[in-house]
């Protein structure tokens, strides 16, 4: 691996965990509702690593290039957004699956784009206060967050027959994380096509601009 690469994954995985700033923001400033929307958003920013940043030709892998605009055809938010939201647990991949149910349109656009889910009724659930966050050792956070979850297998609970849903977002998080962790690991470890379209995701979005911390 040679010094540039390593430099990147040392860049990626600093931008990604700084995602670790919602714990706090969560137990501790409460703030379901933007947990819950910065982790829809962060779910599709992710999927950019699983999906690549660039369609493919299936047959040739060869970056489809927009005739009329003579440009490289990006993934779709969308792909993005189911690719890696299916990584939080196979229950989360049933809700992709199930074509009642529009995740991609409900929460990550409806969430961002017009506050609120777009078709059913929701709740987001409050997992109480926990003062000093930051001062509690890695053991205690994990015990607290163990603590809070219910026996669920996913965060987002639906009745489809009255169109209710409960977004438990502690769940949703410790999902999250566990995914995101799960990203940064095969990343390191070197996962062959993972690679490329990590090379390919630095190279677009101009990581090389991103200045390490201790770069400064």
């Amino acid at each position: 691996m040679d010094e540039k690469l390593k430099e990147n994954i040392e860049k990626i995985k600093t931008l990604i965990n700084w995602t670790n700033d919602l714990d706090a923001t969560l137990y501790q400033v409460q703030a379901q509702y933007v947990v819950a929307m910065c982790i829809f958003n962060y779910i599709e920013t992710l999927g950019m690593f699983l999906v690549g940043y660039y369609k493919k030709d299936e047959k040739t892998d060869e970056i489809l290039i927009d005739k009329k605009t003579d440009k490289k055809i990006k993934t779709s938010g969308r792909k993005r957004f189911e690719k890696f939201f299916k990584e939080l647990g196979p229950e989360y991949a049933k809700l992709i699956e199930d074509v009642k149910i529009d995740i991609y349109e409900e929460f990550r656009c409806g969430f961002t784009h017009e506050l609120i889910p777009k078709k059913y009724k929701f709740s987001v659930v409050h997992v109480g206060r926990e003062n000093n966050w930051y001062n509690k050792t890695e053991m205690e956070k994990e015990r607290i967050r163990k603590q809070k979850m219910l026996d669920l297998n996913c965060s987002i609970i639906f009745d489809i027959f009255n169109k209710v849903c409960l977004i438990f977002v502690d769940i949703l998080l410790y999902d999250f994380n566990r995914a995101k962790n799960k990203l940064i690991n095969d990343i390191e470890n070197g996962d062959e096509n993972l690679m490329k379209n990590f090379n390919e995701v630095s190279e677009a979005i101009n990581l090389k601009n991103f200045i390490l911390p201790d770069e400064k």
